[in-house]
C-alpha cells in the first residue's frame, strides 16, 4: 500500500457532517467498505443522490455521451446502463456489495478506451463518482494494475479499494499537483467525487491531460506534446510529479480551447457537404491545406481514395454519405492556437461502423482546413481470437485403429518426418487407396483424415477423397490467440511495398507484410508475398496450455497492454520510408477463459440444427455445377450475436475456391467477399440467419469454402468463427 500523505479534505465541510461520519464509522460494517449498499447515508453532498443508486459523469474534460456505463461489484454482480448527454449516469445498485467498479467506454484521444471510477459502500446514495482520466489513475493505482486486465482476467480485487483507495488517491493528486494548481483547480477537492462543472478547472484539467495505457503502466501527459511521466500502478512512490505548464503553453491551450467550437462547426459543415451525395473533387480539395499529408497520402490522393470513395455491399460498403463528425477533443495546440490538433470520431449512415480518426487543423484565410497527422501510413495492433477445431494430438492419431505412423527419409533432402496412415481395405477402409493422416510437422495434422483414391480417372478421384475423408477434430473447441497487424493498403505511402513489424510476441528478426495485388479487394498488407491470402494475424504462444513447447522458452515475452510495435514502411529496394508506432488497447484474454466465454465475446455460427448447411467435403465435392443452374452456391445459415453489450458482431467474409474454368470466361478462381453486419438494438442477442447467393457457370466446381463470422469488442480486438470443411460448426 502506498505510503503518501494524505491532504486535508476536510476543510468546508459542515461540522455536522464530520460527526455524522464518526458516528457511521462506530456502527456495522469492518471498515473495509463491505457492508450491504441500501439505506440512505445521514448526510448528502450531492443534491440529485438517492439511496441505492449511483450517480456520477464520465468526463474527459468535454462530457462522454452516451457513453456505456457498467457498476460492477467483488461478485460480479452489474448494473448497466448509459450515459446522457451531459455524461451524467445513474444506475440502480441495490443489491449490490462491498466496493464498486464503475466502468465506461470513451474515446480518448482518436481511440477507444475504458476508463474507470470507483465507489467505497457507504458512498452509493450520497456522493457523485466520477469517471475521468484522473480517476482511471487512482483506480489503477489502488488495484496494481490496468483495471479493465483485471476484470477481463477475473482477477480484480475490489476488497482492495477499501484498504488503498484514499492513499492512491493522495498519491495521484500529488503528481498531478503543479497542473491542477495551474489550471485553479482547488487542493481541497476530492478528485474522484467533485463535481466537474462544464468549462471549469478541473474539467480544463481533466482536457489537457493526456493518459495512455503503455506495458509500464500510464503515460500521463500535457496534451500530446507536453511535459510526461510514468504512472506503475501499485508502484513504490517516488515519482517525480508532472511538471506545470509554462506560461506560453498555457495561453495556447486556452487559445485552443477557445478555438473548438469554431473547428466543431468547421466539421460539422463539411459533414454536411456529404448530406445529398459525395461532393465534387475541386470542392473537397478547399477544406484540405496546401501541404495536407494524411497516412502517406497528399491531397489530391486523399480526396480520391478516402472522401469521395465508395465500395460495394460485398466489399464492406464503405462510403461517407451521410456522415456525421463528433466527440472532438483537443490533443496538442501550435503556432499560437492556429495550428491544432483534434481528435473526432467518424459515424456514416452505411452499415460499417464508425471509427476514430486525428488530425491537425490550421486556421487560414478560409477558415479551418485539415493539414492531415504528417505520418506515413496508417497502423494498428490488436488481438485476434479465432475459435476453431480441436486438433487430436499425436498419440490420439496413433492409436486410432488401423494406424500405422512410419519415419521416412525427405526425397532430396537430408530431413526425416514421420507420416501416419490407415490402408485401405483395413478397418473398413475402401480399396484400393489409403487414408492419408499427415505428419505432426503439418498444420491439418489430427485435424482431418483425406483418403486418396487409387481409382484410374482423376473424376473417380476426387468423388471418393469427397466420399470418405472424414474430420478427426472436434469442430468449434479450440480459441488460439493472434496478434494482428493493421496496415491499412489505402492510406499509406503508396511507394511503400513492404512493412517490418517488430514487438512482443514477434520474432526477433521481426514479420514482414506485403501490399496487396493492384486492382485486388485487399484492404490490408498481408503476410502472404503474392497477396492471395488476406490473413495478417500472427499467433502467439500459448505457454500455459502448451509450457514445453519451443515457442515457450525461457525469457518468452508475450505481449499486454500498451505494449508498443514498430512499424518500418519499406520500398522495393528495402529502403525505409517511415517508421510509426502502435500499442496494444488490452492484454491478451488466457485461452480457457477466452473458450469459456464463447458465447459471450464471440459471434458464432449455429449450424448444428442445420445439417444441409454445413460445408463438408462431400457436400462441397460431391458433383459440379448441373446444366442450366442459376447459382453455384447458395447458402443461408444461422448465426448467433455476442452476448456480451461490449462486443459486437462486425460482418462476414467468404472465401470460395473454384477449380478454374478456360481462361476465357474470366470468371477468378477464388471469390472473396466481405459484408457489414449491423446490429439489431431491439435483440441484440437473437439467433439471426444470413443469406448470400454466388453467381458462376455451368461446369464451375467448389474446392474449398470459408465463411468467417468477426466480431469486436470495445477496444477493437477481433473475435473470428469460420466454418470450413475442416470446421463444419
Amino acid at each position: 500500500m502506498s505510503t503518501w500523505p494524505r491532504p486535508p479534505r476536510l476543510r468546508g465541510l459542515p461540522i455536522i457532517a464530520l460527526l455524522a461520519a464518526m458516528l457511521a464509522g462506530c456502527g456495522g460494517g469492518d471498515g473495509r467498505g463491505e457492508d450491504q449498499l441500501g439505506a440512505p447515508q445521514p448526510v448528502q453532498r450531492c443534491a440529485t443522490c438517492v439511496a441505492g443508486r449511483l450517480t456520477g459523469t464520465v468526463s474527459l474534460g468535454q462530457p462522454a455521451a452516451a457513453a456505456w456505463v457498467r457498476v460492477i461489484d467483488a461478485a460480479g454482480a452489474q448494473a448497466t446502463g448509459r450515459s446522457d448527454d451531459s455524461g451524467r449516469y445513474d444506475l440502480d445498485v441495490t443489491g449490490l456489495t462491498g466496493p464498486l467498479l464503475v466502468q465506461a467506454l470513451v474515446h480518448s484521444g482518436g481511440r477507444p478506451a475504458l476508463r474507470h471510477g470507483a465507489a467505497l459502500a457507504t458512498e452509493a446514495g450520497r456522493l457523485e463518482v466520477q469517471v475521468t482520466p484522473v480517476t482511471e489513475l487512482i483506480v489503477a493505482d489502488a488495484l496494481g494494475g490496468h483495471p479493465a486486465d483485471l476484470l477481463d482476467a477475473g482477477r480484480a480485487e475490489l476488497a482492495r479499494l477499501g484498504a488503498s483507495l484514499t492513499d492512491s488517491e493522495s498519491r495521484v493528486e500529488a503528481l498531478l499537483r503543479p497542473l491542477l494548481d495551474a489550471l485553479g483547480v482547488d487542493g481541497g477537492i476530492d478528485l474522484r467525487t467533485a463535481s466537474i462543472g462544464p468549462g471549469g478547472p478541473l474539467a480544463q484539467a481533466l482536457a489537457w491531460l493526456q493518459v495512455s495505457a503503455v506495458d509500464q503502466g500510464y503515460a500521463v501527459q500535457q496534451g500530446a506534446d507536453g511535459p510526461s511521466l510514468l504512472l506503475a500502478p501499485g508502484g513504490p512512490a517516488g515519482t517525480a510529479a508532472l511538471a506545470a505548464p509554462t506560461p506560453q503553453a498555457l495561453a495556447d491551450w486556452r487559445a485552443g480551447q477557445a478555438a473548438m467550437p469554431a473547428v466543431q462547426q468547421r466539421l460539422q459543415q463539411l459533414a454536411s457537404s456529404f448530406g445529398s451525395g459525395l461532393p465534387e473533387p475541386a470542392a473537397l480539395r478547399a477544406w484540405l491545406t496546401d501541404d495536407f499529408l494524411h497516412a502517406g497520402l497528399d491531397a489530391a490522393a486523399y480526396v480520391d481514395r478516402v472522401l469521395r470513395r465508395e465500395d460495394a455491399a460485398t466489399q464492406g460498403g464503405y462510403s461517407l454519405r451521410g456522415v456525421a463528425f463528433d466527440q472532438l477533443r483537443l490533443l496538442a495546440v501550435g503556432e499560437g492556437g492556429r495550428r491544432l490538433q483534434v481528435a473526432w470520431r467518424v459515424r456514416t449512415a452505411a452499415a460499417q461502423h464508425s471509427w476514430d480518426e486525428r488530425m491537425w487543423l490550421r486556421l487560414g484565410d478560409a477558415g479551418w482546413q485539415l493539414a492531415g497527422d504528417g505520418l506515413g501510413g496508417r497502423v494498428r495492433v490488436r488481438h485476434a481470437a479465432v475459435l476453431g477445431p480441436r486438433a487430436q494430438t499425436g498419440d490420439e492419431v496413433r492409436r486410432l485403429p488401423g494406424v500405422v505412423c512410419a519415419i521416412a527419409s525427405v526425397v532430396l533432402s537430408a530431413q526425416t518426418r514421420e507420416r501416419c496412415a490407415i490402408e485401405g481395405g483395413t478397418t473398413g477402409m475402401p480399396a484400393p487407396g489409403w487414408m492419408d493422416l499427415g505428419g505432426p510437422d503439418e498444420a491439418w495434422f489430427g485435424l482431418q483424415a483425406l483418403y486418396r483414391s487409387d481409382a484410374d480417372s482423376a473424376a473417380q478421384r476426387l468423388a471418393d477423397y469427397a466420399a470418405h475423408s472424414r474430420i478427426l477434430g472436434q469442430p468449434s473447441a479450440r480459441v488460439s490467440r493472434h496478434l494482428w497487424l493493421d496496415v491499412d493498403a489505402w492510406q499509406s505511402d503508396p511507394r511503400a511495398v513492404q512493412v517490418r513489424v517488430e514487438g512482443p510476441g514477434l520474432p526477433a528478426s521481426g514479420v514482414l507484410l506485403y501490399r496487396p495485388p493492384a486492382g485486388s479487394s485487399g484492404a490490408s498488407f498481408t503476410l502472404d508475398p503474392r497477396g492471395e491470402d488476406p490473413w495478417h494475424g500472427v499467433q502467439l504462444a500459448d505457454c500455459a496450455a502448451a509450457p514445453d513447447s519451443g515457442s515457450c522458452a525461457a525469457g518468452t515475452v508475450l505481449p499486454g497492454t500498451g505494449s508498443g510495435y514498430r512499424f518500418a514502411l519499406l520500398e522495393a529496394s528495402g529502403q525505409v520510408l517511415h517508421t510509426l508506432e502502435a500499442r496494444l488497447p488490452s492484454a491478451a484474454p488466457d485461452t480457457a477463459r477466452l473458450l469459456a466465454q464463447t458465447a459471450q465475446r464471440f459471434a458464432r455460427w449455429r449450424l448444428q440444427d442445420q445439417p444441409a448447411a454445413q460445408p463438408t467435403l462431400a457436400r462441397l465435392l460431391g458433383a459440379t455445377l448441373p446444366a442450366g443452374a442459376g447459382d453455384a452456391l447458395v447458402l443461408s445459415q444461422t448465426w448467433l450475436p455476442p452476448q456480451d453489450p461490449l462486443h459486437q458482431a462486425a460482418w462476414v467474409e467468404l472465401t470460395w475456391h473454384r477449380a478454374p474454368l478456360p481462361p476465357a470466361t474470366g470468371d477468378p478462381s477464388v471469390l472473396r467477399q466481405r459484408v457489414l453486419l449491423s446490429a439489431d438494438p431491439a435483440a441484440p442477442t437473437v439467433a439471426r440467419v444470413w443469406e448470400t447467393a454466388l453467381p458462376a457457370r455451368e461446369g464451375q466446381r467448389t474446392v474449398w469454402l470459408s465463411v468467417a463470422l468477426g466480431a469486436t469488442d470495445a477496444l477493437g480486438n477481433l473475435y473470428l468463427h469460420a466454418v470450413s470443411p475442416s470446421n463444419p460448426y
